[in-house]
């Protein structure tokens, strides 16, 4: 470590971007497994699941106001706009493996991630 620089004064621009794509994608993946059943966690706890016929895919999540800004923050609430631009056939993904691949193609589509 350079001295005078902290933590903080080493961090760039492009490795701040690639944190939050990286997290955006683990939250993905996350809310995938939340609603297939492979993580102990009750889908109901975090979303709703939108009951208005919408075109697009079968697992619309509903996005409820928040009082709070902090709210806007929660895993629960930042997943919400992205999971619902996602097609049909990446939430009805047949495994994580295979979900992983459409959360890659599809970030990319949409300029989140760039391409190696």
């Amino acid at each position: 470590m350079s001295a005078g620089f902290g933590v903080q004064g080493q961090i760039t621009g492009f490795e701040s971007d690639f944190i939050g794509n990286r997290r955006v994608r683990a939250d993905l993946i996350e809310v995938f497994k939340i609603f297939k059943g492979h993580t102990c966690v009750d889908p109901a706890l975090f979303f709703k699941v939108s009951t208005t016929k919408t075109r697009g895919q079968s697992f619309k999540l509903h996005k409820g106001n928040c009082r709070l800004d902090v709210r806007k923050y929660f895993f629960s609430q930042r997943v919400i706009d992205t999971w619902n631009s996602f097609p049909n056939n990446a939430v009805t993904a047949s495994s994580v493996e295979n979900f992983k691949g459409h959360v890659d193609h599809h970030l990319e589509q949409q300029g989140v991630v760039k391409s190696h």
